[in-house]
Formats: structure tokens, C-alpha cells, sequence
């Protein structure tokens, strides 16, 4: 179990866990993993669970307001909202309560958090499908390693700054801010990356860990945004999950889109990949396992999206 590894904290032993423990806040709480409305192992907020019903998610997967849990924010979720109003509230429907402002009240606070979610960005009407963010780079910045808070875009994502012969990958710019803050398809960053294809693969990965179960609701595309230059170098783009199921994007000259394009895959187009366990995501340029005399180019990448069916 090795939920904070990343963050400098080790492991627990290797015996096995019971379910119940499993869905237990304390099992992985006394092995350093960061929780929501907790600062003993940590101010960040990574994770969320859902005591006895559940296994820990990162927090990012809840949307605050969406109280039955189906990725929208809309009557259903008002009429919970509503019952509980002027209540101190410790129950939780989806794990979640409506007291959203965490000060043991419902009242004109959580009225305005709950408003600012309302039919949230991309959820059009009350049947469309709702989406989770994968990552929307907005979380992101540029403090030292050793502070707590510190979120370094490329110590997230996995490039090949320290081994540039084999991978020619670099995420984030050297010198702060690391991410990119003008051009961004949404919200304040975006992730700039620059590949080098010249007789090498050039791959940035997003380990997820735990691994994800991206079937849940039926759930059947994912979606990422790109932005790239007419100067860049032509190659192969391609998502890979788990390291070994690579989708391409269909256009050779995609990199050199210098506007804003959104990339959607179905997410049966992963071939052999076990999509109950999805462990990481890569976003990649070449050809892996037939380096070619390639070239360089510079790219935008926002808001990696997972969509249900439509």
C-alpha cells in the first residue's frame, strides 16, 4: 500500500488487508496518506473515502454539491441540499454532506458554494452525462520540494529530464512558473511540453495510484485538449494507459495545430487494457518501439477529461 510514496513516505508491510479494512479511513490514514479535513499527514487534501462503502479516491473524483453522486450538480442534488437547510449536518449521502463549508451548519455559505456548481461546466442539461477530471493543470505550482505544499507539474508527470538519451520528453518550463499561464484552453494553466523525437520515444506519465476503474456509469471516452505549433517537427502522438495499450491521434500533422483542439478517444480503442485498473496515462510522441530520425516541437496539453457514454 504505498498511497504517499511519491511524497517521501513509505510503505506498510506486505500482509494482506480484510475489506473492511480496506474501506477503512484509518488503515491508510496510519500509513501517511493524505485525507480531506486532515493536516496530520499533510495540507493538500489528496484523498477521499467513503468509510465502509468504499475504497479511497483521489479528491479530485468528488464534485462538491453532487450529493447522489452521479457527476451532476442539478435538482436532485438541490432537493437534498434543501432538506438539510439550517441543520448541523453530520449525515452524508455519497459521502459526502451539506455542510460543504465544513463549519457544522447548512446555511447562505454553502448556498453559494452550491451555487457556483450548478449545471457545472460541460454538463449542458439534466441528461446530459456528466465527466471526471483527470487533470485540469490548475493545482500545480512552483514551491521548493521541501515544503509540504509543494506541487511541482513535473514531479507529477513523468518525463525524461534525467534520462534524455532514452526519453525526450520534458514537462514544465526550468524556471518558475513552471506551468504554462497564457495559453490555456481553461482555467489559469496548462501543461507545456516539448518532445524530442530524433531516434527516441518521447513519453510524460501520470501514475495513478491507486489504479482507477474508469467503467463505472458507463463512462466511454476520453478527452484531452492540445495546442500546438506550425514549427514543430511532424510525428506520432499517442496516448498509452497502463504503459502498453497506445491509441494514436489519427492526423500526422496534428502537432502543428497552433489553435486550441480537443482529441476524444473511445475508450474501447485502448486494446488490452484493463480499464477496472487503469494505473497510469501517458501522453507520448514517436513511435516506441521503432525510433525514426524524428524531430522536435513544443505542445499545450488541458483538461483530460473522462466522459461517460452518450
Amino acid at each position: 500500500m504505498c498511497g504517499r510514496e511519491q511524497y517521501g513516505i513509505g510503505c506498510d508491510d506486505a500482509n494482506g488487508k480484510t475489506t473492511a479494512g480496506m474501506q477503512s479511513k484509518g488503515t491508510f490514514f496510519s500509513a501517511g496518506w493524505d485525507f480531506v479535513a486532515e493536516s496530520a499527514d499533510g495540507a493538500e487534501d489528496i484523498w477521499s473515502i467513503c468509510e465502509g462503502s468504499g475504497y479511497p479516491q483521489f479528491a479530485w473524483q468528488f464534485r462538491m454539491g453532487d450529493f447522489d453522486g452521479d457527476t451532476q450538480v442539478d435538482f436532485a442534488d438541490f432537493a437534498f441540499f434543501a432538506d438539510r437547510w439550517l441543520e448541523s449536518d453530520s449525515r452524508f449521502f455519497w459521502c459526502r454532506g451539506a455542510d460543504l463549508t465544513n463549519d457544522g451548519n447548512v446555511d447562505l455559505s454553502d448556498l453559494k458554494e452550491f451555487a457556483e456548481k450548478w449545471l457545472a461546466e460541460g454538463i449542458g442539461s439534466l441528461a446530459a452525462t456528466g465527466y471526471v477530471i483527470l487533470d485540469d493543470f490548475e493545482s500545480y505550482n512552483d514551491l521548493d520540494p521541501g515544503d509540504p505544499a509543494s506541487k511541482r507539474i513535473f514531479d507529477t508527470w513523468l518525463d525524461g529530464y534525467d534520462n534524455p538519451t532514452a526519453n525526450g520528453a520534458v514537462v514544465g518550463y526550468s524556471n518558475p512558473p513552471f506551468a504554462e499561464r497564457s495559453i490555456v484552453h481553461g482555467g489559469e494553466q496548462s501543461m507545456p511540453y516539448f518532445y524530442d523525437t530524433l531516434f527516441k520515444f518521447s513519453k510524460a506519465e501520470l501514475p495513478l495510484d491507486p489504479p482507477l476503474d474508469w467503467t463505472g456509469k458507463g463512462r466511454g471516452t476520453l478527452s484531452l485538449w492540445f495546442y500546438g505549433d506550425r514549427s514543430n517537427a511532424p510525428t506520432p502522438m499517442s496516448v498509452v494507459l497502463n504503459g502498453n495499450s497506445t491509441v494514436y491521434h489519427d492526423n500526422p500533422e496534428a502537432v502543428r495545430l497552433d489553435t486550441w483542439t480537443q482529441w476524444t478517444i473511445e475508450l474501447q480503442a485502448f486494446t488490452g487494457a484493463d480499464l477496472t485498473n487503469v494505473r497510469s496515462i501517458a501522453i507520448c510522441f514517436g513511435t516506441q518501439n521503432n525510433p525514426q530520425a524524428g524531430g522536435s516541437g513544443k505542445m499545450f496539453f488541458d483538461d483530460i477529461r473522462l466522459y461517460g457514454a452518450r
